[in-house]
């Protein structure tokens, strides 16, 4: 059996884009200083421009960071994905057998 099947190497992929999707959007809206994300939280109603911008900012990057490491598992589950098309065969991609447990 190998590891992650071809169910679940999909199923990663699609989570994966989203996770992307979802953080480099949320990151772009940190670093852009909409106010409406946090809502003030994030800064912890610091009364300063200069370090609520400066945590805004640090959340943005922590956010573009999350997203690069979502990245490379939506390349790594990809890969895997693309590799169980071409080496299988239509019946074998998705018949777990006991012979190899």
């Amino acid at each position: 059996m190998v590891f992650p099947g071809p169910k679940c190497a999909q199923c990663y992929t699609i989570f994966s884009a989203w996770g992307v999707l979802t953080l480099v959007v949320i990151g772009v809206l940190l670093d852009s200083g909409y106010d409406k994300i946090d809502n003030g939280e994030l800064t912890g109603g610091a009364v300063d421009a200069e370090q609520e911008h400066a945590a805004l900012q640090a959340a943005a990057k922590s956010s573009f960071i999350a997203a690069a490491i979502y990245g490379g598992c939506f390349i790594f589950c990809l890969s895997r994905v693309i590799c169980l098309r071409f080496t299988t065969k239509p019946k074998e991609r998705f018949i777990i057998s006991d012979d190899d447990a």
